[in-house]
C-alpha cells in the first residue's frame, strides 16, 4: 500500500487528473514528469487516463479514485492507423488529414479520439 504524501491539494470540481498531479508535485516542491517518477508513476499514463496510474495517484494524494476519473480524458488508439505504424496524434473538433498504411491514400478525420 501507497503512503500518502504529506502535502496534498484538495480535488477540484471538474479537475483532470494531470492537472491535480501537477499541483501535487508542485505543492510538494517538485516538477511534475520527475514527481511522477519519484513516486513510481508513469506522467504519460495519468495523462493517457489509464486506469493503474489513476489509482496511484488517488492512493498518492488520498483522493477517491472514482472521483478523480470522473473528468480525466481517457486516451482511445486510433482506428486510423495501420497495425505497422503508431501515433498518438488526437484532434478535438478539429479536422486533420493523415496518411494511412503505406499508400499516399488521405482521409479526413474529424471526431476525438479522447473519451
Amino acid at each position: 500500500m501507497t503512503t500518502p504524501v504529506p502535502l496534498a491539494p484538495d480535488l477540484q470540481d471538474r479537475e483532470t487528473a494531470f492537472s491535480f498531479v501537477s499541483r501535487l508535485a508542485a505543492m510538494n516542491s517538485a516538477d511534475t514528469a520527475g514527481f511522477c517518477t519519484d513516486m513510481g508513476l508513469s506522467f504519460s499514463k495519468v495523462i493517457d487516463g489509464k486506469p493503474d496510474a489513476l489509482a496511484g495517484v488517488a492512493a498518492l494524494s488520498a483522493t477517491d479514485v472514482e472521483d478523480l476519473r470522473r473528468w480525466s480524458p481517457r486516451y482511445m488508439a486510433s482506428p486510423w492507423v495501420s497495425p505497422n505504424r503508431s501515433s498518438r496524434k488526437t484532434t478535438s473538433n478539429a479536422s486533420l488529414s493523415r496518411r494511412t498504411g503505406a499508400g499516399t491514400e488521405l482521409r479526413r478525420v474529424t471526431a476525438s479520439r479522447w473519451i
